[in-house]
């Protein structure tokens, strides 16, 4: 029985942990103006996912619990399509290196607070 305590708290905050550090991202890259496409907690397979806000974010849990990762507009990923020129100028690669570094900074920063928090 603790073994399975063990594991299941393992998992309770690794998902905490995931969560804080992927909505450091979010929540920057919003501030920032770039369009956050997909919010996942975990890897591979979709097995929950709902689309919320304003841009439509696809909020997602999959399959691995292991991770997560927030999906910008990127067009080195062929995101562009037929994308209006004005939303050009929110897809990732094109804002300034310091935004860029604001958010990817923020994921790390964000579970450093939640350390001092906690």
């Amino acid at each position: 029985m603790i073994l399975v305590q063990t594991i299941l708290a393992f998992f309770v905050v690794l998902g905490v942990l995931v969560v804080v550090h992927e909505l450091g991202h979010y929540w920057v890259a919003r501030w920032c103006g770039v369009k956050v496409l997909r919010f996942s907690v975990g890897m591979g397979k979709v097995v929950y996912s709902r689309r919320l806000g304003p841009d439509q974010t696809e909020w997602a849990i999959s399959l691995l619990p292991f991770g997560g990762y927030v999906k910008m507009l990127d067009a080195r990923e062929g995101d562009l399509g037929d994308l209006p020129p004005a939303e050009l100028k929110r897809e990732f690669t094109r804002q300034t290196v310091w935004r860029r570094i604001a958010i990817v900074a923020a994921g790390p920063l964000a579970n450093f607070l939640l350390a001092i928090v906690i």
